[in-house]
């Protein structure tokens, strides 16, 4: 086995094991096959085998890595908590810019906030000014003049 090989193993299977991800025996098993495919002999090969490449072992290792840390890695969530940040730009034509970076369980709440608030069948609207000076009631109308829905908002 090559120096580049070893380094690739022994770091990928590092990072599994520092993660507590995999059972112990699985772990020795994985470290076995490796070493045993990346360190045969070309004597003990059969005629028409050829002998593990670099890459062999690269594969052979991410196959085992996967298979003993199945959820992945977890993202670094000290550098996630520093990068995280919302800005609001300037007011354009009557709208401001909202732009940043959230982590992932702030992102689902606002994103539930979001879905609440647009996906709503009601949208309200600002009471309307008479124009010849009454005063206008909630839904546009006069005082006095009867409102079948007094309490319901305006839909649009």
């Amino acid at each position: 086995m090559g120096i580049d090989s070893a380094l690739y193993v022994t770091d990928a299977l590092e990072k599994v094991n520092a993660r507590g991800a995999a059972h112990p025996e699985h772990f020795a098993a994985a470290e076995e096959g490796i070493v045993a495919l990346a360190t045969r002999p070309a004597r003990d090969l059969a005629a028409d085998a050829p002998v593990a490449t670099h890459r062999d072992v690269v594969d052979v290792t991410e196959l085992w890595v996967t298979a003993l840390d199945q959820d992945g890695v977890d993202p670094d969530a000290e550098r996630a908590e520093r990068g995280r940040g919302v800005s609001l730009g300037r007011v354009r034509d009557g709208l401001v810019s909202l732009s940043g970076y959230l982590v992932p369980e702030t992102a689902a709440v606002l994103q539930r906030l979001f879905d609440a608030h647009l996906a709503s069948p009601m949208r309200f609207q600002p009471p309307r000014r008479a124009t010849s000076g009454r005063r206008v009631g909630r839904h546009g109308k006069h005082p006095g003049v009867s409102d079948p829905h007094p309490a319901a908002p305006m839909m649009r």
